[in-house]
């Protein structure tokens, strides 16, 4: 009954993300384990097999020898075919592994060549266009601004900002109108020049000294 009433949520299990492909290979691995397996014990029969021949031949018993080798020549052979098969099963295996890696690599390709389209949509001739004409309106008026803020005032703004100046400069009770302030000095625009020595200025030319006279 409590199962039944459960609260919780049922998960689904998860898909299995296994393909074809790795089926496919891990058939090929699965052979391929079994062929060296097979490989491993021919090799212990074929040693078996050579010094039962030993001891058959040194009991002088030739024909049993022989048909001992012959079993052995028999196995030698299979052997072979399976060293062959087991070059197919690698060659298999790689094929597969490299196949999938590239489907892996025309997947992403795939996948860029989506998000290329859609940013292509995105970014369409007129919206461009209109973007950079917008951008060149701001930029003539943001030049146009910086003109009109850097440029001298006209005669009547001049004389308006006076009368406004020595308006503020009644209402303080100072007395005194933009006329009636002092001048300020005015900047030099060139390199001063050194003055030339005046003539009361005592010659700093050294005297010449006395010669002195042999006795």
């Amino acid at each position: 009954m409590g199962a039944l009433f459960s609260s919780k949520p049922h998960h689904e299990a998860p898909k299995s993300r296994v393909t074809e492909q790795d089926k496919a290979v891990l058939k090929l691995k699965n052979q391929r384990d079994r062929l060296k397996q097979y490989q491993k014990k021919i090799h212990v029969l074929l040693a078996r097999e050579k010094e039962l021949a030993k001891q058959v031949l040194a009991k002088g018993d030739r024909e049993s020898a022989k048909l001992i080798l012959r079993r052995k020549k028999c196995q030698e052979a299979m052997l072979v075919k399976t060293e062959g098969q087991l070059d197919n099963l690698e060659e298999m295996v790689s094929s597969i592994e490299f196949a999938s890696l590239e489907r892996q690599v025309v997947d992403g390709l795939e996948q860029g060549n989506e998000a290329l389209k859609a940013l292509k949509n995105e970014l369409d001739i007129d919206r461009v266009e209109r973007v950079m004409e917008d951008a060149a309106e701001l930029q003539a008026w943001t030049d146009e601004v910086s003109d009109m803020l850097g440029a001298p005032l006209a005669q009547e703004d001049e004389d308006a900002l006076l009368a406004e100046f020595d308006e503020m400069l009644g209402e303080d009770g100072l007395g005194e109108t933009a006329e009636d302030l002092p001048a300020l000095p005015t900047v030099p625009t060139s390199d001063p020049i050194a003055a030339a020595p005046t003539a009361t200025e005592p010659s700093k030319t050294k005297k010449p000294e006395p010669e002195l006279l042999p006795a």
